[in-house]
């Protein structure tokens, strides 16, 4: 691929949090064109090249940050390689479910961990135990319906049961009053779906 393309792939990563982007270029011949060749060895570039089944003609792209930011740099590059490349078939509409969401996400800013649904989120049963000890392993009973990539709608078991719901206040480090606050807030077990893109579900019951 040519530098102008690869340096238009990292302004690309810059825009969704990445700080650059690492390239290995395999060329045809079988040797390699890196913007880090300098710091490994030979058998360190060939040993990272087998790691990920690279093959004459491909281009390997890395990206080092937070897991979110790496996420959503590689994911969003993912995509935007495939449009260049016309890969995607715009006549194909493909559905897929995406369950076991983590609980947490850490916060930074707040030093803690903050609902990455809503605090009423029912965890995975097997998971209810890590709450204490290991929350960043905690699943989630959420849930989301995806078509070609677009998120279409989501939603979440409600915790039902007052000792979970309160082992989740004080994993979110949530104070006595808070806890009061928003335990107004809880319900009985139910589930619920939002749809946020009504047009694009139109369009699809019509096909």
């Amino acid at each position: 691929m040519p530098r102008k393309k690869i340096d238009a792939l990292v302004k690309f990563a810059k825009d969704f949090g990445a700080k650059g982007l690492a390239y290995l270029c395999i060329n045809e011949d079988g040797t390699y064109k890196s913007s880090f060749a300098k710091f490994m060895t030979e058998e360190e570039l060939d040993a990272l090249v087998k790691a990920m089944d690279g093959e004459a003609g491909d281009l390997l792209l890395f990206a080092a940050d937070k897991n979110k930011i790496v996420w959503d740099v590689l994911g969003n590059l993912r995509l935007e390689i495939a449009r260049n490349l016309d890969l995607l078939d715009k006549n194909v509409y493909k559905f897929l479910w995406v369950t076991e969401f983590p609980e947490f996400e850490y916060s930074e800013e707040q030093g803690r961990y903050v609902a990455m649904h809503h605090p009423f989120t029912m965890p995975m049963e097997e998971d209810i135990p890590l709450l204490k000890t290991n929350p960043e392993k905690v699943r989630a009973r959420a849930y989301d319906i995806v078509l070609n990539g677009t998120e279409l709608g989501g939603g979440s078991i409600r915790i039902h049961q007052d000792d979970v719901q309160e082992t989740m206040f004080e994993a979110l480090g949530f104070t006595k009053e808070k806890k009061r606050t928003n335990s107004l807030a809880s319900s009985s077990m139910h589930s619920s779906m939002v749809f946020r893109h009504m047009q694009v579900l139109h369009m699809v019951w019509i096909v």
